[in-house]
């Protein structure tokens, strides 16, 4: 099959591809670099024949659609790029915007020209209910209410994404609301991919910074149970907007994953110092999935929070020298 993958040497995008590269798959994949990690997955991406890279701002309309013209065949998209940390739409509001919103707009708004026929999926947000005081699962009905420019600027692609699905106009659209997902590849800064990030600081030494008491609920999801949904999704073209993590079963406190990591790497934190919770910082988050039985899918996470962060820990160890650069 042939694929676009927007965000490609991204975390989630570089686990992607390297699933669809085994799989024999053609792969056209979008990066602009303009995150940290992403030219060391550039490099490893690169080596292969059936992944062919394209470096462009999908904020330019034209450019875009120019580069997309030139594939002659696309019959799965994946749009994972975007501006991902809350602090940054905060500092940066206008390119927050530009790429997460007008961006969005102009790969689908391609697709839709160009590959009408394609099955896309959208790669969204828990953000986008933002500070909602949920109590129990996230169920595929939630209305959403973002914010922060983040939730906004992603609630805006979502929305988009979904609305191309209708019968005006026509394309085959999932949305999926993520929530925590966590992985090997993953470039984890103190703004974005949490676990990554305190695994990280374990690991070199550095003191972690936590926004509020610790006591936030979030469910989290290995990146190869992501990865197993996404080709459910594609072989089945499910249409609809779902909230996507690890659900009851792989869900804890902020603290209790501290408390993981430091059994896993059988070392304590340097220091853990505490401030006040960040805007729009959920105090629980779990994703309801019963849509998957619903949808007749075959897939729940393999990866319980303890395996999964055990081959975190293996990566992180084994590639010191490239998360030091």
């Amino acid at each position: 099959m042939y694929f676009l993958v927007t965000g490609s040497c991204g975390f989630i995008g570089t686990n992607l591809c390297l699933r669809l590269i085994k799989e024999k798959h053609v792969i056209y994949g979008i990066d602009n670099f303009s995150r940290n990690g992403v030219k060391n997955n550039f490099e490893l991406l690169k080596k292969y024949r059936n992944y062919i890279h394209i470096k462009i701002d999908i904020s330019n309309f034209n450019s875009l659609f120019n580069q997309i013209k030139k594939i002659k065949k696309i019959e799965v998209l994946f749009h994972l790029a975007g501006q991902v940390a809350v602090t940054t739409s905060y500092i940066d509001r206008r390119k927050d915007f530009a790429t997460n919103a007008i961006g969005s707009f102009n790969v689908i708004e391609c697709i839709k020209l160009l590959h009408p026929n394609c099955y896309c999926i959208y790669s969204s947000s828990n953000k986008v209910f933002g500070k909602k005081n949920f109590n129990s699962p996230v169920s595929d009905k939630a209305i959403l209410d973002p914010y922060t420019p983040y939730g906004v600027s992603k609630a805006v692609g979502d929305l988009y994404f979904k609305e191309y699905s209708t019968k005006e106009i026509g394309l085959k659209t999932c949305v999926l609301r993520q929530s925590c997902i966590y992985g090997t590849h993953q470039y984890g800064i103190e703004d974005q991919g949490w676990l990554a990030w305190f695994m990280i600081c374990n690991i070199f030494r550095k003191e972690i910074n936590l926004y509020g008491n610790g006591s936030q609920i979030r469910d989290v999801l290995f990146i190869d149970d992501l990865i197993d949904l996404y080709i459910k999704l594609v072989k089945q073209k499910i249409v609809g907007s779902f909230p996507v993590g690890g659900g009851n079963k792989n869900s804890l406190s902020v603290k209790t994953a501290i408390k993981l990591i430091e059994e896993i790497a059988n070392e304590k934190f340097v220091k853990i110092n505490f401030h006040r919770e960040r805007p729009g910082d959920q105090k629980y988050f779990v994703s309801d999935l019963s849509w998957i039985k619903k949808n007749k899918i075959k897939w729940q996470p393999k990866y319980s929070i303890f395996l999964g962060l055990k081959k975190l820990h293996s990566w992180v160890k084994n590639n010191q020298k490239l998360l030091s650069s």
